[in-house]
């Protein structure tokens, strides 16, 4: 029982995985026979991680099968509700409490985005990559474990667009801007500042994925990312 309980959870572990990194992405089929064979484990033990990763909405059943479940329009508006708050709350806490460790960490992050972003073909996967640990260690220098285990779940969830995020040139620009300005109030130690631009660089962040979610929805081409 043991060691069914091990595999299972090491199933169930690498499938969310590859599920929030977007290697298996939004429409990919889950066929259990199929991912057996790539995960070195029963049928079993993968159908029982299938089910679970059903029950917390990553994973879709549909007459066709299981499929990778697709983020909705209201699923991001959603998101972004609780997200905008909590970041805005975080950039607060964190020109509050942050050490010169963590800053230094936080600048590290915006200068290799924004070293990124000068190339002539910039990695949009690499970017969407450094943006979320840019955010994370923003997160990590507001020094309150409880909203840290709120926001991880949240970039859990944000890891999901990392294939096609920082597509478009003109908002990966925009984006080392408004970072920038959200570093230049954290050096200041500005909580007022801080939280207000983060605020205003979520919203910005919303507006720009629901409208290329609905353009994609419009002409059929590939999921939304950041």
């Amino acid at each position: 029982m043991h060691r069914h309980a091990s595999t299972r959870d090491r199933v169930y572990a690498r499938l969310r995985q590859e599920i929030l990194s977007s290697k298996l992405p939004p429409g990919a089929p889950l066929v259990a026979a199929h991912l057996a064979g790539a995960v070195k484990a029963s049928r079993t033990p993968v159908r029982e991680a299938l089910l679970r990763l059903v029950n917390e909405g990553l994973v879709l059943e549909t007459p066709a099968g299981l499929v990778v479940k697709e983020l909705t329009e209201e699923e991001i508006l959603e998101l972004y509700q609780v997200r905008i708050p909590l970041e805005a709350a975080t950039a607060r806490l964190a020109a509050m409490h942050m050490t010169p460790w963590h800053l230094a960490q936080i600048e590290a992050f915006h200068d290799k985005l924004a070293n990124e972003a000068q190339r002539r073909e910039p990695d949009g996967a690499w970017i969407a990559a450094l943006n979320l640990d840019f955010h994370r260690a923003i997160c990590e220098a507001a020094r309150n474990r409880l909203l840290q285990e709120f926001m991880s779940r949240i970039y859990d969830v944000m890891g999901r667009f990392t294939r096609t995020a920082f597509r478009r040139r003109p908002r990966v620009l925009e984006v080392i801007e408004e970072h920038a300005r959200l570093v230049a109030a954290l050096a200041a130690r500005d909580p007022d500042q801080a939280e207000a631009i983060a605020r205003a660089h979520m919203q910005q962040a919303l507006d720009s994925r629901i409208g290329l979610y609905r353009e994609q929805r419009r002409t059929g081409g590939p999921r939304p990312g950041r």
